[in-house]
């Protein structure tokens, strides 16, 4: 219990340090579009069109009640926090175990000290969730009384926060699969099959996301159709260059790829289901980017995410496994028994923070990606009320249309056009309909009144906008025509951050 309450402090005032989210709430598209689903079966109402974030269940209820008992963006960011910090206690907890103080030290740091999870909390995504029901299922399947039914439950949370555990429940499935006809054609007894047979309860993730889904669009399976819809005309790198970007990802983290090989073979002598779960979840889900990358599908940087978290998990155990026999005479010579076990545990996290690269807290493009969010969000949350007063206020909003779909593109009725990022966010706060707001695209920006268009307002960001130079024609601070539309200038920053322009 200590090491988790330490690893669970630690984290969290960390997260708090970074993302410090005391003004302003901060988010991520799809963690507001998870609300923005909640929002919509809460009103028994379809998803009028395509967000392109694909439904995470676990997300929508957990933001979605919070959001509606609490409508303030911090509440969220605080949530995601402390689900961070939930997260990496319980990893902590599971690496004492199985490997000791200085694993628990060595993965407390390390998960801290990682880049892509410090920015999953920050836009408050699903990778911190489901290490809590990852690390979980591990402390069920190891308690004295293996409990591999709830284990299974722990997956299937975990499937409706991230989706690629269902190639840790498919593997276990595959395994048992095997077992059970080796011990057959070998006549040999199948108990420790059939003990392990409940963890496949993982595969409730599927009715679960299946109804769901049903309820938000109507059709069950439109959860496997977002990746291939969100993908359709982007320039994507294909397998070559998502081979690239894994070997450039983990080109500079050479020991922690070694010491979680260590891990792996000391992790299978202690605990064959737990190394079959990190096995599973590591090779799998490259695997699994791979086969993406093959089908034409968009793979993004943070897909890796839980290839990391596996390989951390391993690499703890590796780092136990190695015999510091003369920093322990040491620290007996000099009497510090009752020291020992925090001296143990700050050694492994200062190995963590040497091997990690980049150390998230300490990396400086990744403190100034949360910076910038931070400053987005607040600018976003100043100009809310100014949009919404432009717009004509609460009377003068659109209602939602009858002919919407879940493949139907944002703002076909638009009036608003806003950075894609903000877009659910946008839509939840002015309570617009999908209809009525869309992303910018900066390749059809003209001057003919075709995009944009006379009427709409448009919300200018520096840093949100691609490419930015097609937006330079709206950095105005007084009426100005260019071609066939005059600009209007309705909120300027003094900063020089965003322009709030109505076109005319």
């Amino acid at each position: 219990m200590l090491v988790g309450a330490a690893a669970f402090v630690i984290a969290v005032g960390v997260a708090l340090y970074v993302v410090r989210p005391f003004h302003t709430g901060t988010l991520g598209y799809d963690a507001a579009a998870s609300i923005l689903y909640f929002d919509r079966l809460m009103a028994g109402r379809h998803l009028e069109a395509f967000l392109g974030a694909t439904p995470k269940p676990l997300l929508t209820v957990t933001y979605g009640l919070v959001h509606s008992v609490a409508p303030d963006w911090r509440a969220i960011s605080w949530l995601a926090i402390l689900a961070y910090g939930t997260g990496i206690a319980t990893s902590a907890v599971l690496a004492h175990r199985l490997g000791g103080i200085i694993a628990a030290g060595f993965v407390t740091a390390a998960l801290i000290g990682s880049a892509e999870l410090l920015q999953d909390v920050d836009l408050a995504y699903a990778v911190s969730w489901a290490l809590i029901f990852w690390s979980a299922a591990g402390l069920l399947v190891t308690s004295v009384r293996p409990r591999y039914a709830w284990a299974g439950v722990a997956l299937a949370l975990a499937g409706l926060a991230r989706f690629e555990t269902l190639i840790v429940t498919g593997s276990a499935a595959l395994i048992l699969g095997l077992g059970f006809v080796a011990a057959r054609s070998q006549t040999r007894d199948a108990h420790w099959v059939r003990a392990r047979v409940p963890i496949l309860l993982g595969f409730l993730t599927l009715p679960v996301q299946g109804v769901h889904d049903w309820l938000l669009t109507g059709d069950p399976l439109y959860s496997e159709s977002v990746p291939v819809l969100s993908s359709a005309g982007l320039h994507l790198p294909g397998v070559a260059g998502v081979l690239g970007a894994i070997g450039a990802h983990y080109a500079a983290e050479p020991i922690l790829l070694l010491l979680a090989l260590l891990g792996m073979l000391t992790l299978w002598g202690r605990s064959p289901d737990v190394a079959a779960g990190v096995i599973a979840l590591v090779v799998g889900v490259l695997l699994f980017l791979v086969y993406l990358a093959s089908r034409g599908i968009y793979v993004s940087d943070r897909y890796i995410a839980p290839v990391d978290v596996g390989l951390t998990f391993a690499a703890s155990l590796g780092v136990a496994s190695i015999r510091f026999r003369s920093l322990a005479r040491r620290v007996r010579a000099i009497r510090l028994r009752a020291a020992a076990p925090i001296l143990a545990a700050a050694g492994g996290a200062v190995i963590a923070v040497a091997v990690i690269r980049p150390f998230g807290p300490l990396d400086r493009p990744t403190r100034s990606d949360v910076t910038f969010n931070g400053i987005f969000h607040r600018d976003l949350e100043r100009l809310t009320p100014v949009i919404l007063e432009s717009l004509g206020g609460r009377s003068g909003l659109p209602s939602f249309p009858d002919d919407g779909t879940a493949t139907t593109h944002t703002g076909s009725r638009a009036i608003l056009l806003a950075p894609v990022l903000a877009v659910p966010q946008l839509s939840l706060d002015l309570d617009l309909p999908l209809s009525a707001i869309t992303g910018t695209q900066g390749p059809l920006v003209t001057t003919d009144g075709r995009y944009p268009q006379p009427g709409q307002l448009l919300l200018h960001y520096i840093g949100r906008d691609d490419p930015e130079s097609a937006f330079r024609l709206f950095e105005v601070r007084s009426p100005t025509t260019r071609g066939a539309i005059a600009i209007d200038p309705v909120e300027v920053d003094p900063a020089g951050r965003f322009w709030l322009v109505r076109i005319r």
